[in-house]
């Protein structure tokens, strides 16, 4: 062993080739800091060559190598983004896969077709005639998140809204269901037509609401139609239920005016029932209930 004179802790002995390195290490160190270290105290001290970096690059390193590469960023897959179609129109369709190649998941919200209010019939002098809405439909949602699940073609259904009843020549209409991948949403039940009858007559409560049925994960049924209101000669039909989207039609006014037809239901809605005051020699005509329909919320990547 031999001591080395110099700085503090070379001192003690040790061999001679750790001594020497420990003599060079300390040099390197001194001549850095004159220096003012940076990129110098990498090539001074590990004793290599940092490269000029070229483009978008990093710096990297295996033991004593250094070099740039290139800096290819991973950047994360975009999440699913929403857009809604909107099948309204009664009829069969079919939904088909193919047709979203981006698509990850949907939910489908479907809404039967409101059913017609009654009419009010034509009336004589001390008669009067009133007709009940008629009953909203049932509404249902379903979600699908595997879509290998599901065929490549899943036919649908859009439920038609029933026709009202003119005076009591004509029965209101019930409400068609709507259907898709086993889920039906029901369609409501007719209004009543009324009968010119004495002043004292109330015609029979509203239509049922429709109700629905299968696997889903919301549902709700309709709104039943409401009872007309009869008063003498001020008469009013009465409403339509409403559905979970759409509200029904108004009865028809016969208390400020000497009659009137119902109004149609909307998205499902039950149509209002007709209304005649004495003496009307033209019958009244229930609304007409709301189309359903067949929304599907689809979750595509961009």
């Amino acid at each position: 062993m031999t001591n080395f004179p110099g700085r503090a802790g070379f001192e003690s002995g040790v061999d001679e080739p750790t001594r020497r390195a420990l003599f060079d290490v300390d040099r390197r160190v001194a001549a850095i800091e004159a220096g003012g270290g940076g990129a110098e105290y990498l090539n001074d001290l590990l004793d290599v060559n940092v490269p000029t970096p070229s483009g978008q690059q990093v710096l990297t390193y295996n033991d004593l190598n250094m070099e740039w590469e290139a800096n290819t960023p991973t950047t994360p897959s975009a999440p699913p983004v929403p857009r809604v179609i909107k099948t309204s129109t009664p009829g069969t369709y079919n939904f088909v896969k193919a047709d979203y190649p981006n698509l990850v998941w949907f939910r489908a919200m479907l809404a039967g077709g409101g059913a017609g209010g009654g009419g009010a019939a034509a009336t004589a002098a001390s008669e009067a005639s009133v007709g009940s809405g008629g009953g909203g439909s049932g509404y249902a949602e379903l979600i699908v998140t595997d879509l290998s699940t599901i065929a490549a073609s899943e036919p649908y259904t859009v439920g038609a809204g029933g026709a009202g009843g003119v005076g009591t020549s004509t029965t209101p209409a019930d409400g068609d269901p709507t259907t898709l991948l086993g889920v039906t949403a029901g369609g409501g039940k007719n209004g009543i037509s009324g009968a010119s009858v004495a002043f004292d007559y109330l015609s029979a409560y509203g239509g049922n609401g429709g109700s629905s049925s299968g696997t889903r994960t919301v549902f709700a049924n309709g709104q039943p139609g409401s009872g007309p209101f009869a008063a003498g000669q001020r008469n009013v039909g009465g409403n339509g239920g409403t559905s979970h989207y759409g509200n029904g039609g108004r009865g028809g006014n016969a208390a400020t005016s000497t009659g009137g037809n119902g109004d149609d239901g909307f998205r499902g809605g039950g149509g209002g029932g007709a209304a005649n005051r004495p003496s009307q020699a033209t019958a009244r005509s229930g609304g007409d209930g709301g189309d359903g329909f067949v929304w599907f919320e689809l979750w595509e990547t961009p």
